[in-house]
C-alpha cells in the first residue's frame, strides 16, 4: 500500500527530528545499559549508566542545536558552516571532557558505568540522528536550478 504524501512543515524538518531520532536512541540504549549493568555491577552502575547516558545527549542535541544556528545565520556559507560545525564539535568535546575531570574522583560513581552508559548513548546517538536527518525533508538546492 502506497504511502499518503506528507505536508511539508515541522514535522518533516531535518533538525527537529535529527534531535528527535537521537535522543529517541539514546534513551533507549542507555536505558538497556541501564538494565543490563544492574544485576551485573548493581544499582549505582547502573544509575551511573543512566546519568553519562543523559549528560551525553543532552551535549549532542545541544550541539545539534548550536549548529542549526550557525547554517541559519546571516550570511551562512558553505565553508563557514564547515568552521561552524569544528567549533560545536570542540566545544561539546572540552564541555565532556571538563566535566569527565571534575567528576573522576567522586567515589560515588561506577567508572564502569560511566563508560558503558556514555558509550552507549553516543552510538545510538549516530544512528538516530542518522535515521532522522535521510528520513526528513532536506533541500538540496536552496533556489531555482540553472
Amino acid at each position: 500500500m502506497p504511502r499518503a504524501p506528507h505536508r511539508a512543515g515541522r514535522r518533516r524538518a531535518p533538525i527537529g527530528r535529527m534531535i528527535r531520532g537521537g535522543s529517541v536512541a539514546a534513551g533507549a540504549a542507555t536505558g538497556i545499559a541501564a538494565a543490563v549493568l544492574w544485576p551485573l555491577r548493581g544499582a549505582v552502575a547502573a544509575a551511573s549508566a543512566l546519568g553519562a547516558g543523559a549528560v551525553v545527549t543532552l551535549a549532542f542535541a545541544i550541539g545539534v542545536g548550536a549548529l542549526a544556528l550557525v547554517v541559519a545565520g546571516p550570511g551562512a556559507v558553505a565553508r563557514m558552516s564547515l568552521l561552524g560545525a569544528f567549533v560545536v564539535y570542540a566545544g561539546q568535546l572540552i564541555a565532556l571532557t571538563a566535566l569527565a575531570l571534575a567528576l573522576r574522583d567522586v567515589e560515588v560513581i561506577d567508572r564502569v558505568g560511566v563508560a558503558v552508559g556514555g558509550i552507549a548513548a553516543c552510538l545510538a546517538w549516530q544512528v538516530g540522528q542518522i535515521r532522522g536527518f535521510t528520513t526528513s525533508r532536506a533541500l538540496v538546492f536552496g533556489g531555482a536550478v540553472r
